[in-house]
């Protein structure tokens, strides 16, 4: 943006980021999923995953990096919780891979949240989470 001028430019650059990711690494499955791996800027890492249906794209994002759950046939859970996402680490996962997919303009997809997907079906106590833990979520 050259119409600022640069001393304004360099004090937003050192103060904001706008890509909460250092790298960003796929790996592509036959059926078409495709798992994200996010570097933080911090150096921790955590997933997202793509996966497409025929009536439905879905993206699960972390919301957490690593797990409390400590699972013993989990790898995430084998980590122990490292620390919870930002709101803008966790829109970015979206960003990234809706980008990635280039889903078209007005399409519907979902997202899911493994942390309350998991909670609400562990959960003996009625507990909704602010949104369903897979929501329709328009592209547009």
């Amino acid at each position: 943006m050259t119409n600022l001028p640069a001393g304004l430019r360099a004090e937003l650059e050192s103060e904001y980021q706008l890509n909460p990711f250092r790298d960003i690494e796929t790996v592509r499955s036959h059926d078409g999923s495709v798992k994200y791996l996010f570097t933080l800027n911090d150096g921790r890492q955590m997933e997202a995953v793509y996966m497409p249906y025929l009536d439905r794209k879905t993206i699960c994002v972390s919301t957490m990096v690593g797990c409390p759950a400590r699972c013993a046939f989990c790898a995430t859970g084998k980590m122990g919780f490292g620390r919870n996402l930002t709101p803008g680490e966790i829109v970015g996962q979206v960003l990234a891979v809706a980008g990635a997919r280039a889903f078209p303009r007005a399409k519907f997809a979902t997202w899911c949240s493994w942390a309350w997907a998991r909670r609400c079906s562990t959960t003996k106590t009625a507990w909704p989470p602010p949104a369903c833990c897979c929501t329709p979520t328009p592209w547009a």
